[in-house]
């Protein structure tokens, strides 16, 4: 998948204002692969930097707003509401208020988990401004630090594969999608394992558990 996003967008390096629009677009449904292009495409000099972040973080950005207000369309349909729960509402937009610069991080960096999270911010009511400031910033930082690795690892990958060089970035994006999934993995496994011990404790201190 990355190779052909690659060479699409490759394509139309010749345009740069093009690929940018392109980037933009594509970031909809393939964030981290068109990321990837466009990082390698910068190792290969064929678009600048300020313009592949610049499509990067326009259609990353409008993606998160698109999920929110998709969310929030959804909450004002009564079936919905009531699917989810006012109680479960109530406490999710809680939850989210509380912890919502870690949840909205979080979901930005493991795979899969931001359509949901996003989706959510907008059903229960994270106030609109607060969401668009907090992405902004995770997509500012998250975004560029990936971007300006992939273009590093690129321009060596360049010297040393030519024309394979696409393959250091599919490597670089397996990486990203597999190793937040299993440290999340592993922080809930951490969370989970004392809680079961604290739950055998006392049967097995009292030993009336035990017969």
């Amino acid at each position: 998948m990355t190779h052909e996003v690659y060479e699409w967008l490759r394509a139309l390096a010749a345009d740069p204002w093009l690929c940018a629009a392109a980037l933009a677009v594509a970031t909809l449904a393939l964030e981290d692969a068109v990321t990837v292009a466009a990082g390698l495409l910068a190792a290969e000099g064929l678009v600048s930097a300020p313009v592949a972040l610049a499509g990067l973080w326009i259609g990353i950005i409008g993606g998160d707003l698109w999920l929110y207000g998709l969310g929030a369309l959804a909450s004002r349909r009564p079936w919905a509401r009531r699917l989810v729960g006012e109680a479960n509402i109530a406490r999710g937009r809680g939850f989210l208020d509380r912890n919502l610069v870690v949840t909205l991080v979080s979901a930005r960096s493991i795979p899969g988990m931001r359509l949901p999270t996003y989706a959510a911010s907008g059903f229960v009511g994270v106030s609109l401004a607060r969401f668009t400031l907090i992405a902004c910033v995770a997509v500012a930082i998250w975004t560029t630090a990936f971007f300006y690795v992939v273009r590093g690892f690129g321009v060596v990958a360049g010297r040393l594969l030519g024309s394979w060089s696409w393959a250091v970035g599919a490597l670089l994006l397996l990486v990203a999608m597999v190793v937040p999934r299993v440290l999340a993995r592993r922080a809930r496994g951490s969370v989970a394992e004392p809680s079961a011990s604290e739950g055998l404790a006392p049967g097995l201190g009292g030993g009336r558990e035990l017969r």
